[in-house]
């Protein structure tokens, strides 16, 4: 695992919230993604979705999951504000409403964590009991430690965070994500409570 060092917090958030900025329009997640994100957990009335920049991620797992499922996304920039179904927030911190709120959790921003062990604690801690992580991680070229993404981690690295906070990745649904409009390439993790 790498990690990029920031100076302070602030630091972090800047460098974060310029990125939004500068990729707004940019769409990294695909509908074939949520359709796998959706098929984890079918069942679920309850999602969130972390690292949303512009709430692509929202408008695809609602068409799939339908009416009655509340599913709402955060990001760390002020531009949540003006989406539908978004609240500004940075995910390393507990909100105090969504603890052992959710049946299902999703992100594609994991490396975009300075801080991946308090991240996942508060990602897992947002769970129910019966709770699906949905993780997309980055592969390749894209699996890199920079300022805009500063965790590069590998799958077993992630799968070993995660047994030690009691959940196991379910190696059967492992799947390979591409970007409907950016070319990218990801891997989606599904991990339930062991």
């Amino acid at each position: 695992m790498d990690l990029f060092e920031y100076k302070d917090y602030e630091h972090y958030k800047k460098s974060q919230v310029d990125a939004n900025l500068k990729k707004f329009k940019f769409i990294w997640v695909s509908e074939d993604t949520c359709k796998h994100v959706h098929a984890a957990k079918p069942d679920a009335k309850t999602v969130l979705c972390h690292g949303c920049r512009n709430g692509a991620e929202i408008v695809h797992l609602q068409k799939l999951f339908g009416e009655g499922v509340e599913v709402i996304g955060t990001d760390i920039s002020h531009t949540a504000n003006d989406v539908a179904d978004m609240v500004e927030w940075d995910f390393h911190k507990v909100n105090e409403e969504w603890v052992g709120k959710f049946d299902l959790l999703y992100s594609n921003s994991f490396d975009h964590s300075y801080d991946p062990e308090t991240c996942l604690d508060t990602w897992i801690g947002q769970l129910n009991e019966n709770g699906v992580l949905c993780i997309e991680l980055m592969v390749g070229i894209n699996n890199a430690s920079t300022e805009m993404d500063p965790l590069k981690l590998s799958l077993d690295e992630f799968k070993k965070m995660v047994e030690a906070r009691g959940y196991k990745v379910d190696e059967s649904l492992l799947h390979t994500t591409k970007g409907d409009i950016h070319d990218y390439e990801g891997r989606l993790t599904v991990s339930r409570r062991i």
